[in-house]
């Protein structure tokens, strides 16, 4: 079970590394608002094919906070978060800032499931917390405002991951990711429907593409995998 959830792990990761260099291209010809609600129309459609079978438990009312909660933290403020962090600070140093992400887990993880913290953990928080440090300070000039969006993302996506982790001991994984994913699209349809209409919007086939592959391949297929490895 370890090996499968670290495979699943690794796979994921490989996946979200390939977002900012996608998501960077599609926002130099789509809004923000407009990327991420794209992304997570196919996203959510991706995941719901592969959790076919698996929504049929049914919800408690008590959970279903968390499932909100997930569908605004993890599946509309990291999307939102990220999309505008990547746009103002490019690809290298959002990819390098989200490196972070174990970090803000394992502290996530201590404060609100009181997980005890290792010294191999210690080590891994330290190692990531350096290695940030080294990249952003060598003569780096990221936005600020893209590195707090960034940060706000990350920090977002941490608390999201636990309730996730949450949710995995009493429901499937894949039942957990589509319906909040589906909830999520409550807010970025109007978000979006509104920025094109203030905005206009000028469709390019290669921003299509670059918002296609991030819906099936980076939302849909990762957050499958996201949410087994956790399970």
């Amino acid at each position: 079970k370890n090996t499968a959830a670290y495979i699943s792990l690794l796979i994921t990761f490989l996946l979200w590394g390939s977002i900012y260099v996608a998501s960077s291209y599609a926002t130099g010809v789509l809004s923000p608002a407009v990327v991420a609600c794209g992304r997570y129309i196919a996203g959510t459609a991706v995941l719901w094919i592969m959790a076919c079978g698996k929504l049929k438990t049914p919800i408690d009312k008590a959970d279903i906070k968390y499932f909100i909660l997930i569908a605004v933290l993890g599946y509309y403020l990291t999307i939102t978060f990220n999309t505008i962090g990547i746009k103002l600070s490019g690809a290298s140093v959002s990819s390098v800032i989200n490196s972070m992400m174990p970090v803000g887990i394992s502290i996530a993880a201590a404060a609100m499931l009181k997980e005890r913290i290792t010294a191999v953990n210690i080590g891994c928080i330290a190692a990531a917390i350096a290695g940030t440090v080294i990249v952003m300070g060598g003569g780096s000039e990221a936005n600020v405002l893209g590195v707090a969006f960034m940060l706000g993302g990350l920090v977002a996506w941490s608390i999201a991951t636990i309730y996730i982790k949450k949710l995995s001991q009493k429901y499937p994984s894949e039942m957990i990711g589509a319906y909040a994913m589906a909830m999520s699209l409550v807010i970025h349809l109007p978000v979006a429907a509104m920025d094109i209409a203030r905005n206009g919007i000028q469709l390019q086939t290669g921003a299509v593409l670059a918002v296609l592959y991030m819906g099936i391949f980076t939302t849909g297929v990762a957050q499958y995998l996201w949410g087994k490895s956790l399970a």
